[in-house]
């Protein structure tokens, strides 16, 4: 079944000089250096591929559909210590709903989608590699995002009568 097509709108913020540095979706978990994640809602959504930022070099991500290819970018990063480095945000539509999706993950195959991102160092050796599109609801693309502290006054001082 058709999930993606390839008519997917693109706002890839994947640059070949520089990947973002910016804290954007989920965190990556304990051990997990690098995730491919898509953030659905109603059939559409948000594609963000992210790796850790003690980690400096470059990636290369390809998503494919069957035997059509989807998306296809590569790109270098440097380390920030700030969160996690953003490698590639783009935003995918889908037509149909597909019975690949199991347990909140798109399986590999012919009737899914195809996964495949890499991660390497300065030295070339790859550092990271995953190879499954984790789906997520599109609300929890902006949970990593903490909300400022509020101040809480006593007012009861302001209703004194002096």
């Amino acid at each position: 079944m058709k999930i993606l097509t390839a008519a997917l709108a693109v706002l890839a913020v994947t640059a070949a000089a520089d990947a973002q540095r910016a804290p954007y979706g989920l965190p990556l978990q304990p051990g997990e250096d690098c995730a491919v994640r898509w953030y659905e809602r109603d059939g559409s959504g948000e594609l963000v591929a992210k790796t850790r930022t003690e980690h400096s070099g470059s990636y290369s991500i390809r998503i494919r559909e069957g035997r059509e290819t989807l998306i296809e970018a590569d790109g270098t990063f440097s380390p920030h210590p700030w969160g996690e480095t953003l490698l590639l945000r783009t935003i995918l539509t889908a037509r149909e709903e597909d019975s690949s999706r199991r347990d909140g993950r798109w399986s590999a195959g012919p009737d899914g989608l195809n996964v495949d991102l890499r991660v390497y160092n300065d030295r070339g050796q790859m550092i990271c590699r995953d190879q499954s599109l984790d789906v997520r609801a599109f609300t929890s693309l902006f949970s990593s995002y903490q909300q400022p502290r509020r101040n809480r006054v006593d007012t009861s001082i302001l209703e004194r009568r002096w």
